[in-house]
């Protein structure tokens, strides 16, 4: 017995992986727990709500191990997938193996054939807006695959032959893309069309070849194949090795530049670049600085006193300010709290209207970078940007990263976004409770920390 032929047998089975959930027979089962796999021609049934396997599965469906012979001739569905609720494209095998899809709408309680002029969109089972990074692939099924692991992919309606729509530019617009191809020519022509549309409006384009991290890989082979043949932890592994590594595709005019330029000492040394920016002298520049303090030493309101004299063009420790707008996120704090503060602060000096606060905000992984980009088209003035703390804005590990890493790829995203808009990103952050006589050393977390800012 295949689980093509255990199927038909079971309600609600979708994909998941290199395989299927479904309804489990042997017990009252709302929600999709029970594992059909298959790994090395076995057959493989678990039940992750009450324990069955596949003996305890066919006595409850009244079957034996051998293939049924009395099992349904005609297709069988294996797969739905919804876009939205107006729509849904459902996935059938033949008795020959063989797969089709047929489209389907919604008027009123019934499901009827076409897509009666509906426009699917973007396949996509999270929250495609707040994503950052977003991976390409060709078919729900790999969506789905892909999501499995905490990764946001998108798919066109018809794969590799999908027509491609100005709406898929917007709302990919600002990501980081990374394409999968299906290992096959059309799936590689699909991945060079997407690279081309996103060129200059996706932050960021990566394509990866399969192939790289699975050479055995067959003819039209794709990322649920690989998670199937290798196992997910394995694939996923190296699938995040192989982006690791990816080179980011350039606009389509700029392939003929070199893509790696020097330049000789001697140019550099007669070159005149403008003066590095302080927003306070000799304290503060521009770029990313992490602020680091024992617990409870007052470091939120230091950074408050830092702000307000920027804010107000006022000498701060001695040191002469260059007045510029102010963001401080608060993201420990209430408004009430804030204002108590403000008031014994300022001592009933007026307060300069470029200090801004803001209590809340996503993290790295959420979209943060984002939204700060828009405050800053909303606000130019603002070259101050006060993070209190950067525990709070931190995303998640990716899969497999090492603390170091994490902890160096996030203040490297922060430094790239400091660097682009020419502004100072300063992060109030903790110190470890053993003590060093490095005072470096002290700050809490790796060494990432400290090695990927420009000042502490």
């Amino acid at each position: 017995m295949t689980a093509y032929d255990l199927l038909p047998y079971l309600r609600g089975h979708k994909p998941s992986g290199g395989g299927y959930l479904a309804l489990c027979p042997c017990h009252p089962d709302k929600d999709p727990s029970l594992s059909i796999n298959e790994e090395d021609g076995k057959l493989l049934v678990h039940c992750f709500g009450c324990g069955a396997g596949l003996p305890e599965v066919l006595d409850a469906l009244g079957l034996t191990r051998e293939a049924p012979a009395d099992k349904p001739s005609g297709p069988v569905l294996v797969a739905e997938y919804f876009y939205g609720d107006q729509l849904k494209k459902c996935k059938y095998r033949k008795s020959d193996g063989s797969k089709f899809c047929v489209w389907y709408h919604r008027e009123g309680d019934e499901w009827r054939k076409g897509r009666n002029g509906i426009d699917p969109g973007l396949y996509c089972n999270s929250n495609l807006s707040a994503a950052s990074v977003v991976y390409i692939v060709e078919g729900e099924k790999d969506v789905e695959t892909l999501a499995q692991h905490g990764l946001t992919a998108v798919s066109q309606p018809d794969g590799a032959n999908s027509k491609w729509c100005a709406a898929y530019e917007d709302a990919l617009s600002g990501k980081d893309i990374i394409i999968l191809p299906d290992n096959d020519k059309p799936g590689r022509q699909y991945a060079e069309l997407c690279a081309a549309k996103l060129s200059g409006k996706a932050s960021r384009i990566r394509l990866v070849d399969l192939s790289a991290p699975w050479p055995e890989i067959p003819d039209h082979g794709d990322i649920s194949d690989m998670v199937f043949h290798l196992g997910a932890e394995d694939a996923m592994q190296k699938l995040a090795e192989q982006v690791a590594v990816a080179p980011d595709q350039k606009p389509a005019e700029a392939n003929n530049k070199p893509r790696f330029k020097t330049i000789s000492a001697v140019e550099l040394l007669a070159t005149d670049y403008p003066p590095r920016q302080f927003l306070v002298d000799e304290l503060l520049p521009t770029g990313t600085t992490v602020f680091c303090g024992p617990s409870k030493i007052g470091k939120s309101w230091l950074m408050l006193d830092l702000g307000l004299c920027i804010a107000a063009g006022l000498p701060f420790w001695g040191h002469s300010t260059h007045q510029c707008g102010v963001l401080y996120l608060a993201l420990e704090d209430s408004e009430f709290r804030l204002k108590e503060r403000l008031q014994d602060i300022l001592q009933g000096r007026p307060v300069s209207p470029l200090f801004r606060f803001q209590i809340e905000a996503t993290n790295l992984g959420d979209g943060l970078l984002d939204f700060l980009a828009e405050d800053l088209q909303l606000h130019p003035q603002t070259k101050l940007i006060v993070i209190d703390t950067f525990q709070i804005i931190r995303g998640t590990p990716l899969y497999k990263e090492t603390p170091y890493a994490h902890d160096y790829r996030e203040i490297r995203m922060l430094k790239q976004f400091a660097d682009q808009h020419n502004i100072s990103i300063v992060f109030v952050h903790h110190n470890r409770k053993q003590h060093d006589d490095d005072a470096y050393n002290m700050i809490s977390g790796t060494t990432g920390i400290m090695g990927a800012s420009d000042t502490a």
